[in-house]
């Protein structure tokens, strides 16, 4: 069985992540699996290609002329069907759209991954493309969700999709770093070992992850613990406003954005805190990634995070937006060294038992099976 995977990556973020570690697994239990990693025409490479090939996966290039182009996927059919593909999964809304617009005696079948949704700005670009996302997911023969809050999303729930289920996300760790590894970059490791009070967060730079309710919250810590220091670590369009509310509170020595870091995990052991203040968010690898490696956890009570965080005994619980509770939260844990410990490794065991690559790994192989049987 050979099973192609669809994507335009973004970045090497959390869909990236589950992306790597099933293809990995697959690729070991028996099922070829490979990343067709998408991009518009002169993209260089992109993170996910270049982890990709260093891991030694299964990797083909395209780049071809964004938007809706039916063009383009013919082309990815045509390749599937030269490559011998049984299957086709999609990661992302263009290749729902895609697929969904072709016929399906022309294609191969296709199931897709719904990682989650953003809240798009009513009849903006993107909006109308999640909105015909949605509307492509009943042509498709089938759609996973990261989670029953992915499924119950008011956006999807009155979509009477005939052929959903839940596959929760599982991180990989057999990739993860280990704690004698050194930071490559001098600015960083400078900025680290300069407290034993790190707080780290991790996610695209966007409006959905909430980080301008960390600051204002860290902000308020600060004041009256001035060992803290906070790292945010990834990249994207909300940086010049971050980067402004950062110098408005006062905070430019003590928080840093170093952009992409290939040694999250890496930073997250010698991290005091997680903190998660999204105001929305699927199943994210990055709260599995914190969990993992037993940092105490602060996050947002949105999506799947109370259910991955078993409602509050492995990682205390906030409502999104809210810089108070963030602020009382915070200080607790750095305050409270038993408690913090304590949530850290409940996390831990929570992670192992629940949200593995291995658990993750035979539910997909089990569905890939079933869809080739039943085609």
């Amino acid at each position: 069985m050979h099973v192609m995977h669809l994507i335009d990556s973004g970045g090497l973020y959390g869909a990236e992540q589950v992306l790597l570690g099933l293809v990995r697994y697959c690729n070991q239990h028996d099922t070829k699996a490979t990343i067709v990693s998408v991009g518009d025409t002169g993209v260089p490479e992109k993170a996910l290609e270049l982890a990709a090939k260093n891991a030694g996966l299964p990797l083909i290039c395209l780049r071809m002329k964004n938007g809706l182009n039916l063009s383009g996927a013919r082309k990815i059919i045509e390749l599937a069907k030269s490559e011998q593909a049984d299957l086709l999964h999609s990661h992302g809304y263009k290749f729902n759209i895609l697929m969904g617009l072709i016929p399906t005696r022309w294609r191969l079948p296709c199931i897709t991954t719904v990682h989650g949704y953003v809240h798009s700005p009513v009849g903006s670009r993107m909006w109308c493309y999640e909105w015909l996302d949605r509307k492509m997911l009943s042509r498709l023969e089938q759609v996973v969700f990261v989670s029953e809050q992915t499924l119950a999303h008011p956006r999807v729930k009155n979509l009477g999709l005939a052929h959903s289920q839940v596959i929760a996300n599982g991180l990989d760790t057999s990739t993860r770093l280990t704690l004698d590894t050194e930071l490559e970059s001098g600015a960083i490791k400078d900025f680290v070992g300069a407290t034993n009070k790190l707080i780290v967060a991790v996610g695209r730079l966007s409006r959905e992850k909430g980080f301008d309710t960390l600051l204002k919250a860290f902000a308020d810590v600060y004041r009256n613990d001035t060992g803290c220091r906070i790292l945010i670590v990834g990249e994207g369009g909300k940086r010049a406003e971050l980067e402004s509310l950062i110098a408005e509170q006062g905070l430019k020595d003590v928080v840093m954005l170093p952009g992409f870091c290939k040694q999250v995990s890496l930073l997250l052991q010698q991290a005091k805190l997680f903190v998660m203040p999204s105001l929305t968010e699927g199943l994210p690898m990055a709260l599995l990634e914190a969990m993992a490696v037993g940092v105490p956890i602060i996050a947002s009570e949105v999506g799947a995070i109370p259910q991955v965080l078993d409602k509050g005994r492995c990682g205390k619980l906030v409502p999104a937006a809210n810089v108070s509770e963030l602020t009382k939260s915070m200080q607790l844990l750095l305050a409270d060294s038993e408690e913090a410990a304590l949530l850290g490794e409940c996390g831990r065991e929570r992670q192992q038992r629940h949200y593995s690559v291995d658990a993750m790994g035979t539910a997909y192989l089990r569905l890939y099976r079933n869809m080739v049987r039943g085609n």
